[in-house]
């Protein structure tokens, strides 16, 4: 056993790697493919780390209307590159979990290169109908719920940035942030006019 993995899972492995490296590929290619397969599938992975952690997963349909960037959240003292906001009004309203029809959700760090590279491509999203995976993510401080894929349905025709209904109903959105989350995001979301 490599990783922890049973011999299953690392041959596996090896077939994938050579289905992704391709029919004419070298061996070194091939035996790269297989490294960064393992290095994904090892236990210690922050892939396996949070599959560990994950509890449920939800999709939100909706419109994405806005994104943004929570301040720094990865150190603990309101520095480094944070996380990116998306808020989606959703084709749902819930009395308990989204009365005015708005959610939000939060991505990984954005030193984390897929975090980076998910946020860009929310820029090109505003005003199309969204499907949103929100991981639900059990942590020492609670649950939290973080953005892990966005994927294109469409322009919404009926989208227009100055209807208020298409507008991120900061006040609302900040009141729902866990209380530890409120400082560092509070100096972001002022300067939309959040309370």
């Amino acid at each position: 056993m490599a990783f922890g993995l049973s011999e299953q899972a690392v041959e596996q492995a090896l077939i994938q790697a050579f289905s992704t490296a391709g029919p004419n590929a070298s061996e070194g290619a091939v035996t790269q493919q297989f490294w960064r397969l393992m290095k994904v599938l090892s236990p210690e992975s922050a892939l396996r780390k949070k599959l560990a952690q994950l509890e449920d997963v939800k999709p939100v349909y909706g419109t994405l209307i806005g994104i943004d960037k929570e301040a720094g959240t990865d150190r603990g003292n309101g520095t480094g590159p944070g996380r990116g906001i998306i808020y989606v009004k959703s084709m749902s309203t819930h009395p308990r979990w989204n009365p005015q029809g708005q959610e939000y959700s939060r991505s990984d760090l954005l030193s984390n290169g897929a975090a980076r590279d998910l946020m860009q491509s929310a820029k090109n999203l505003i005003g199309h109908r969204v499907l949103a995976t929100v991981l639900v993510i059990v942590t020492d401080g609670g649950k939290v719920r973080e953005l892990a894929l966005l994927e294109d349905l469409g322009a919404d025709k009926d989208y227009d940035p100055n209807n208020p209904a298409y507008q991120p109903d900061y006040d609302y959105l900040f009141r729902q942030l866990p209380a530890d989350k409120k400082q560092d995001t509070f100096s972001r979301l002022a300067s939309h006019g959040a309370r």
